[in-house]
């Protein structure tokens, strides 16, 4: 996904969407050259995810991806041939034929600009918006999936715990300063939320 920038920061949005739960990774990168880096790190990282919360190992068998240039990549093709990772491109101009990952891309663009918008925050902050609406889809029933969740299917989490952390995009939050070493200086200071962290429970 193209989308507006400001300055050098990300101007893409790396989206993977697993087709059996419908979980979703986004990575914004800068350039499509940082795109096979960042396709492989993802790969790894939802192998790994999914592998712990399944107690054994998960291979990712097939990536299905439109006939964008960062995947005419020799060193891509090589990678994913290594890693034993098929690599099935959909027909050109026929966006139906991936057509999950082009609804849901509509549906993340559309939340980050709803986010921002009702946050009066400027467009450069589009990668941000996009994290947050990410982890909230993720932790939202889904019609497809019989009304569970897709963190619920692939991670195995229950959705009820998961939604208990969701909340509003740039909402007030109170925060600590661990680092702060004079005993004298302020430790709380007003914050907002703008995305998510790995860490299960953090923003």
């Amino acid at each position: 996904m193209d989308t507006p920038t400001l300055g050098k920061q990300n101007k893409y949005l790396m989206m993977i969407v697993e087709d059996h739960s419908r979980y979703m990774l986004t990575h914004a990168i800068p350039s499509k050259e940082d795109a096979r880096d960042t396709l492989i790190i993802i790969i790894n990282k939802l192998e790994k995810a999914v592998s712990s919360a399944y107690e054994r190992p998960v291979h990712l068998s097939q990536i299905q991806a439109d006939w964008g240039g960062e995947f005419h990549n020799n060193k891509l093709i090589t990678e994913l041939n290594q890693q034993e990772i098929n690599l099935k491109e959909t027909i050109t101009r026929h966006s139906e034929t991936n057509a999950i990952v082009e609804r849901t891309n509509c549906t993340i663009l559309e939340m980050s600009r709803t986010g921002l918008i009702a946050a009066g925050l400027p467009k450069g902050l589009w990668d941000k918006a996009s994290d947050s609406a990410a982890y909230t889809k993720n932790g939202l029933p889904h019609k497809a999936l019989g009304e569970k969740t897709p963190i619920e299917i692939i991670l195995v989490k229950d959705p009820v715990n998961e939604r208990k952390n969701l909340r509003p995009f740039w909402q007030k939050v109170t925060c600590y300063d661990y680092e702060v070493k004079d005993k004298l200086s302020a430790r709380i200071y007003e914050g907002r939320i703008i995305r998510y962290t790995t860490t299960v429970g953090t923003y």
